[in-house]
């Protein structure tokens, strides 16, 4: 029976300076809009995340055709180890979400009781929201919509930073504000996720020939890599032509 997930959990870009950058200065949250439809309102938010897929490589192609062709594998035992979960993916008209939904709106009235501890479960609940996302809906990739997407395909793990509640969320209209947006992400920086170079298990370029390109780059990191570990590293480069020509 073939295996239905990876021992890694994978994080793909768009661009080699992206790798590049992950490589040097660890993974950093972004602001990301998420839409959660209820069954009484939809919401529209952005949370901090760094997200990963656990896709065996057999089936990724899709994923590198949405998400770019540069990336990194990471052992699952770091991704434990630094407490990320898979999310929970949501269909709009399921009981769960129902439940979810119920358990918003009764803590949003204002005719209850403000004490701490309805504050605190107010707090617990919008948590809860940045780990949950659709089954399944419209996706935006820079200025390109992609209709129907499955996202449960993407069997996506997250990383969410504990932030203060003033940097928690961004709303809709502050997320697409491309300042207010950068301005955001540049005051999480050191919220970045950490790793080690032994926690590393693939890295991952377009295409043979950007090799050197990735090894040199590896060189040039020296306060974080040792020579050793550049070359254990190169090891564990492969191609994306690799994948999807031999997996």
């Amino acid at each position: 029976m073939g295996t239905v997930s990876s021992d890694a959990l994978f994080h793909f870009t768009s661009q080699p300076d992206f790798l590049i950058g992950i490589l040097q200065n660890e993974f950093q949250p972004r602001y990301c809009l998420e839409s959660i439809d209820f069954k009484t309102k939809n919401i529209k938010v952005a949370f901090p995340m760094v997200c990963f897929c656990d896709i065996p490589l057999s089936q990724i192609k899709n994923h590198l055709d949405t998400y770019g062709y540069y990336g990194i594998g990471m052992k699952k035992s770091w991704a434990e180890k630094k407490k990320l979960n898979p999310i929970l993916y949501l269909r709009q008209k399921s009981r769960l979400t129902e439940k979810i939904n119920m358990l918003f709106v009764n803590t949003q009235h204002n005719d209850f009781d403000n004490s701490a501890l309805l504050k605190k479960s107010k707090e617990e609940i919008r948590d809860l929201l940045r780990y949950v996302k659709p089954y399944s809906g419209d996706f935006q990739r820079t200025e390109k919509i992609i209709k129907d997407v499955i996202f449960y395909n993407e069997r996506e793990w997250r990383y969410i930073p504990q932030l203060p509640n003033d940097k928690r969320y961004l709303k809709e209209d502050e997320f697409n504000d491309n300042l207010t947006r950068a301005n955001a992400n540049s005051a999480i920086q050191s919220f970045q996720l950490s790793f080690e170079p032994d926690d590393i298990k693939y890295v991952f370029v377009k295409k043979e020939s950007e090799i050197p390109v990735m090894v040199a780059a590896l060189k040039r990191i020296k306060s974080k890599y040792l020579p050793n570990t550049v070359e254990i590293l190169t090891s564990r480069i492969m191609t994306c032509e690799q994948i999807i020509n031999d997996f």
